[in-house]
């Protein structure tokens, strides 16, 4: 029987729900059922019942610039898949797993007409979001996180440095060795000591892990 003072199949008030939801978006699930004094797996359905009822379609109403992303929980692990809306700062909608067939659920609620609204999507260059992305919102420009593009970046530049470690003199050997992270480094963030590395570029001109490394952008 239906109670205006409490959701249906529910052993509790909605103003208790409504509370355990509220201190579970400032803390995890744990934490909130041991604050109030109830299992883990009941704060997770108080949770779910809270939004379930809640939750309307506005949230995915007028998405432009959207950021997507996995998150992982639990042992073993599981994965989310989160979408975030860049405007408004806030989660639009997750889904378990990370596979292009987890993000292709949202793309498909929320249809073509607003698929057709978003101008440009963050990732991590996972090609399980690209591809999907491509496909329903291929007017969007994606945008790869700069995090990764940094990673990228270095590990091509000590590559190279390891290649010409191996083809060096042997006198010369020991300071290509120890150059790693005075390469990988921004040069306006170096040592004074470290710094001796970049000065003399016109000696050393030849080595290519110099070259590449003098054409990071500064913003990067």
């Amino acid at each position: 029987m239906a109670v205006p003072w409490a959701r249906t199949g529910s052993l509790f008030t909605r103003a208790f729900e409504d509370e355990v939801a509220w201190f579970m978006q400032k803390t995890n699930q744990s934490a909130t059922a041991a604050y109030f004094r109830i299992s883990w797996s009941t704060a997770g359905k108080i949770a779910r019942r809270v939004v379930a009822e809640k939750l309307d379609g506005s949230l995915l109403e007028n998405l432009r610039f959207l950021g997507i992303d996995e998150i992982s929980y639990g042992r073993p692990r599981k994965f989310l898949t989160v979408v975030i809306d860049h405007q408004k700062h806030r989660v639009v909608w997750a889904g378990e797993g990370q596979s292009a067939k987890t993000l292709s659920q949202f793309f498909h609620l929320l249809g073509p007409e607003r698929c057709g609204t978003i101008e440009a999507v963050s990732i991590d260059m996972d090609l399980a979001f690209e591809i999907p992305i491509r496909e329903y919102a291929p007017k969007a420009e994606i945008v790869y996180d700069r995090f990764h593009i940094v990673q990228l970046l270095s590990k091509a530049v000590d590559e190279v440095r390891r290649s010409e470690v191996q083809n060096a003199p042997s006198h010369k050997k020991k300071k290509l060795k120890s150059s790693r992270y005075a390469l990988l480094k921004r040069p306006w963030n170096l040592s004074s000591r470290r710094q001796t590395l970049h000065r003399p570029k016109k000696q050393q001109k030849n080595l290519s892990s110099l070259s590449a490394e003098g054409n990071f952008p500064r913003h990067l």
